[in-house]
């Protein structure tokens, strides 16, 4: 399971950005959310109002991503 160190060496790879990488050892998150855990990196994608929009697996994903957020963004 990913620690605190994987976390921000990711948030490192991904050139710093301006949103939260976390590091869910206790599979709390996990446990909410659609995203199964069987390909890491999990990411998870939530609205201004904190409402779940899209969780996605592995690499590769980045610009969906982004779009979705930027989507929630401007809403």
């Amino acid at each position: 399971m990913p620690d605190g160190e994987d976390a921000q060496l990711y948030h490192e790879t991904l050139g710093s950005p301006d949103y939260p990488i976390l590091s869910d050892q206790a599979q709390t998150m996990l446990a909410a959310v659609p995203y199964d855990g069987s390909r890491l990196p999990g990411k998870c994608v939530l609205s201004p109002d904190m409402e779940l929009l899209h969780c996605a697996e592995g690499y590769g994903v980045g610009e969906l991503l982004t779009t979705i957020l930027e989507h929630a963004v401007a809403r």
